[in-house]
């Protein structure tokens, strides 16, 4: 068999549609191999689910008020798994992780140590359908009004 020069056209053969309208893999196959005369079907799916391996939020909070920064909720029959968590801040302040509203762990930044970053290898953040994840933040800054705070989930749909 001679392969075509044209990538692109070399990548749209590899997929073919089954009598029964299926797509699936087609093997492409040197002169010596076993043909295949029924291909199997698989299954097509999104290349970009929303995994959420990293979502990025921020905002401008003012003295003693809490602001969530990121909120991600778990697509329906799938499991999500944080695995780290990055803060910011421009002030002291105190991070918050709830999921479904209830507080599972704080984390504080301060001037001297501005930004952390934490990797979570623990099973409670194995979140599943429908569960909400929040990351709040409240602004204990007694020298700064307003201040800038940013945080990043890590982790992502098992």
């Amino acid at each position: 068999m001679v392969m075509d020069s044209n990538r692109q056209q070399r990548d749209y053969d590899k997929f073919v549609e089954t009598n029964k309208g299926d797509t699936a893999v087609r093997t492409l196959l040197a002169e010596h191999d076993i043909p295949i005369t029924d291909p199997i079907p698989v299954t097509v799916t999104s290349a970009t689910p929303d995994t959420a391996s990293r979502k990025y939020g921020t905002a401008l909070v003012t003295h003693n008020t809490e602001a969530t920064l990121v909120t991600y909720t778990v697509p329906t029959s799938n499991t999500y798994v944080l695995t780290g968590l990055n803060i910011f801040g421009e002030a002291d302040g105190e991070f918050i992780i709830y999921v479904n509203s209830i507080v599972q762990m704080t984390v504080r930044n301060s001037p001297s140590e501005p930004s952390k970053f934490l990797t979570i290898n623990d099973n409670n953040f194995e979140l599943t359908g429908d569960d909400i994840l929040d990351i709040k933040v409240t602004n204990c800054s007694n020298r700064q009004n307003a201040a800038n705070y940013d945080a990043t989930i890590i982790g992502g749909v098992v």
